[in-house]
């Protein structure tokens, strides 16, 4: 797998949407990733969650 980004307007802007969707992507989640951690680190378990 190659770590080079070609050149050309289209691969530019298809690069800058991934990173734009993949930002949305982790702040869209992070809140329940969040009340996930702070349930489990309270001593409940997993099964106990669901």
């Amino acid at each position: 797998m190659s770590l080079r980004i070609p050149s050309g307007g289209q691969k530019f802007q298809w690069l800058q949407n991934w990173t734009i969707f993949y930002w949305a992507w982790w702040i869209s989640w992070a809140p329940f990733v969040g009340i996930f951690i702070a349930r489990v680190s309270k001593g409940r378990t997993i099964k106990e969650l669901f």
